[in-house]
């Protein structure tokens, strides 16, 4: 079974080697935002969105790597930094869910009113 271990909104990943022994495929990364400063924003779906994508993931045997909370760029620097993560070329899949509202002009991150 794919793990991790988890402190609030960080979450210490396993090496590839680690996965590779534990039976992982690769890994699972969730980006979701409730928008819990902007009540008129709310998503009071997103706790179930995120217990799902844990539930999704571990089925395709993924290492689940959480994030709630995150602004527009730290979205974009996430995907960045997942895109640039030398661990993860020995995987064999990598499956990215984001969890947010969007506009005209893309995604939105919890620095809605900025």
């Amino acid at each position: 079974m794919c793990t991790r271990i988890e402190d609030s909104n960080i979450c210490y990943p396993l090496t590839s080697d680690q996965r590779r022994k534990k039976g992982c495929r690769g890994i699972g990364l969730a980006i979701v935002n409730h928008f819990n400063e902007f009540p008129e924003f709310m998503r009071e779906g997103a706790a179930k969105d995120l217990e799902t994508l844990s539930q999704l993931f571990a089925s395709l045997n993924l290492e689940f790597r959480p994030h709630t909370e995150l602004t527009k760029e730290q979205i974009v620097e996430l995907l960045k930094r997942t895109a640039r993560d030398p661990t993860l070329s020995s995987d064999s899949m990598i499956a990215i869910a984001i969890s947010s509202h969007g506009c005209e002009e893309g995604l939105l991150g919890i620095n809605i009113g900025e």
